[in-house]
């Protein structure tokens, strides 16, 4: 009886908590529905796209996503632009059924006596026709300051299809020029939609004041479902305890959550055009010796540049500025400095990061539609390292639910969620490092055997691991029981590196690439300023990314006061130490708005392994709630930022710089500049952090259950 009644109040005391949360996150939800079906598409203009230049043999310009609008836009009257009717042709994205859309032009200016009267067609249909208003009639150059700015919006049909998209024609029939600032096609969500919210929000804020006032009507709904749901709960009990089950769920969820943002950011029948940057369009070098791999079985790429087989996932030459060309591989290989520009044409392209070429090889064989099953292997691979990590922690001694939880979080949380979409080397060798540090938690001989395996794999996919890779060999040396244990692993080890150095000599005529590029140059100098914005800057702080990383230290104080496998914590806490060093020491570190984002790849899934180990060694129940609501909030966080992708990043795609588009911006610290205001939030921060970590680890009891 006194055991029920302390269970019972538990419970509520449980209840009393989640309840609330759970009333955030359906507010957060409900909100972001309603938000998503606001956004908006801009098309801002081009300033190429003006004069006699360029309207006087053209009669139309097509414009899509991405692209600018003519910064001035001539009418009949026009001589100069050849005195006829002129057409903008937008192309608008795909977008759902039975949205009210709207057409608004913005005029910088236009002529001060006969403005145009432009007609608006949709689909091939004229829908409505517009007249300009009078302008001040100023020269371009002068329009932000004296033009007189005006604008039209027009209300589009509805569509009746789903995956429809939009082909407006804006025709000039009569009448003389019009200034730009801007074209948008934006949404409005009805008052029904609204209302039916706000009823949503009131029905959930009763039903938490109905538990929270009557304690007692807690304890009788649970009387009466317990019998109902014990089947139920009994099947999914059952489930959390198979590994199996549990690896199985995390591939499913995570492909699924990988492919819903792939539907979104890359269109299965993308056109030639759409294939420009989709998605990384500016490290096409993967993709070329990946196509090297399949077809030549080799990686000398220069036939193929000389042979333009870059066009089948690009639709422009590539080679001669940025990744790939001349300049780019002079700053770390010696063996090409006196190689003059004329003569790089016909030479192999020095691909650095093998690996991921072999991993996108597969690829190849669907030529223009190459860059879609590069995302889907890159997607395919994240998941089934992440299986392998529920299994191996699993079998570890670590409770299947927990283990398939904590790394799903991990994986559906920015940037992680976006980079398991990318043809980036980071995420396949940050997961090999955390499977590495996951199988040294119970060192019997094979598993080590499998650590050293996968440690002389993931420097192929990226330079960046070697001195993080080096520690952790030296780790799974000393977490070896015998001799003959140590020699194996040492001959696996060396086997690795000769390997690895003779490709790089071969290539770079240097035992490893290392940068030398002034612009870019590592300085421990950069140190102090560099560690803070790799936790705390507004734009590209891990802790905005994947919040769960809040409560890093207090993963590693549970696992350190459990005396279990301590070695192995010292071993990986060097190495994150190791790795966020050479981030900071960097003065272009930019960890989440940006593609270089993903160098904090590593530092986020070196983490992993910590809380897997905080479950199995015992976690408070006040530490449960912070990670479950910490990691909750970055799943979500993870899903308004990668799935809509017009709401941060309309472009290209999102790269998770929030910017001042979010209202609570202004609250974390800018770091990009170090100023008083910056640091006293920093440091504001900092503290409620730190209260949040130690509050998840004392009093240090381990719960029951595991």
């Amino acid at each position: 009886m006194k055991l029920g009644f302390h269970i019972d109040m538990a419970l509520q005391k449980i209840v009393r908590i989640l309840l609330p949360l759970l009333l955030i996150i359906v507010l957060l939800l409900t909100a972001h529905i309603v938000v998503k079906r606001m956004q908006s598409i801009s098309f801002q203009t081009d300033a190429n796209k003006s004069g006699a230049s360029f309207w006087k043999e053209r009669s139309f310009v097509v414009v899509g996503e991405g692209e600018g609008t003519p910064l001035q836009f001539p009418g009949p009257l026009d001589s100069w632009a050849g005195g006829e009717t002129k057409q903008i042709r937008l192309t608008v994205p795909v977008v759902s059924p039975g949205d009210r859309l709207f057409l608004r032009m913005h005029f910088a200016d236009s002529h001060e006596s006969v403005p145009p009267l432009l007609e608006i067609a949709l689909n091939g249909k004229a829908i409505d026709r517009r007249q300009v208003s009078k302008g001040a009639g100023e020269q371009p150059a002068l329009w932000p300051g004296r033009g007189k700015p005006s604008r039209i919006t027009v209300e589009l049909p509805k569509l009746d299809r789903k995956g429809a998209s939009l082909k407006i024609i804006i025709r000039s029939l009569e009448g003389s020029w019009v200034g730009f600032n801007k074209i948008t096609v934006f949404s409005k969500v009805s008052v029904l939609e609204t209302r039916a919210v706000k009823v949503l929000w009131v029905l959930l804020a009763v039903f938490y004041l109905y538990f929270l006032t009557f304690p007692g009507n807690f304890k009788r709904c649970r009387a009466k479902t317990k019998l109902l749901a014990h089947p139920v709960w009994g099947t999914i009990e059952r489930s959390c305890r198979n590994p199996p089950a549990m690896a199985f769920i995390t591939f499913i969820v995570v492909m699924t959550a990988t492919g819903v943002i792939r539907e979104d950011l890359i269109p299965f029948n993308a056109d030639e055009n759409k294939r420009i940057h989709l998605v990384t369009g500016d490290e096409p070098e993967y993709f070329l010796a990946a196509y090297s791999v399949a077809h030549d079985f080799d990686m000398d790429v220069s036939n193929n540049i000389r042979n333009k087989d870059w066009a089948r996932f690009v639709t422009h030459d590539i080679w001669g500025t940025g990744h790939g060309s001349l300049n780019y591989f002079k700053r770390f290989a010696p063996k090409i400095k006196d190689v003059k520009q004329e003569e790089w044409g016909d030479m192999q392209l020095l691909v650095h990061r093998p690996a991921l070429s072999v991993l996108l090889a597969p690829a190849a064989y669907s030529e223009t539609r190459m860059r879609w099953w590069s995302y889907i292997l890159i997607s395919c691979f994240g998941a089934t390292f992440l299986a392998l990590i529920v299994l191996t922690a699993s079998s570890a001694g670590i409770y299947p639910f927990m283990a398939a939880v904590t790394s799903t979080g991990f994986a559906l949380t920015p940037p992680s969620l976006f980079y398991l979409n990318q043809a980036f080397p980071e995420i396949p060798m940050a997961m090999i490092i955390a499977l590495v540090l996951v199988l040294m938690i119970k060192p019997d001989p094979w598993r080590l055997y499998a650590t050293a395996v996968l440690i002389c794999i993931a420097p192929w996919f990226s330079d960046r691991i070697l001195l993080a890779a080096f520690i952790l060999g030296i780790g799974c040396l000393a977490l070896a029981k015998s001799g003959k244990e140590r020699v194996v692993l040492v001959g696996m080890f060396a086997t690795g590196a000769i390997l690895l150095v003779n490709y790089y000599m071969f290539r770079f005529g240097v035992p490893w690439p290392i940068d030398h590029n002034p612009r870019v140059h590592a300085s421990l100098s950069e140190i102090p300023f560099g560690l803070p914005r790799i936790f705390m800057d507004a734009g590209r702080g891990v802790v905005w990314l994947t919040p769960v990383l809040i409560l890093a230290p207090s993963a590693f104080y549970a696992w350190w006061r459990s005396d279990e496998s301590r070695i192995l914590l010292w071993f990986l806490s060097t190495a994150l130490a190791v790795t966020m060093l050479l981030i900071s020491s960097h003065p272009d570190w930019t960890g989440g708005g940006g593609p270089t984002g993903r160098y904090g790849m590593v530092f986020i899934w070196l983490s992993l392994p910590a809380f897997l180990m905080w479950f199995k060694t015992g976690i408070t129940i006040t530490g449960k709630i912070l990670f479950f609501s910490l990691l909750l909030f970055g799943v979500l966080e993870g899903y308004m930022v990668s799935v809509p992708a017009g709401w941060m990043y309309s472009k290209f795609h999102p790269l998770f710089q929030y910017g001042t588009i979010a209202n609570w911006y202004g609250v974390l610290p800018n770091l990009a500049e170090y100023t008083t205001g910056s640091i006293i939030k920093a440091v504001a921060w900092f503290f409620f952090f730190t209260v949040l970590a130690i509050s998840a680890v004392f009093p240090f009891k381990r719960t029951v259950g595991q």
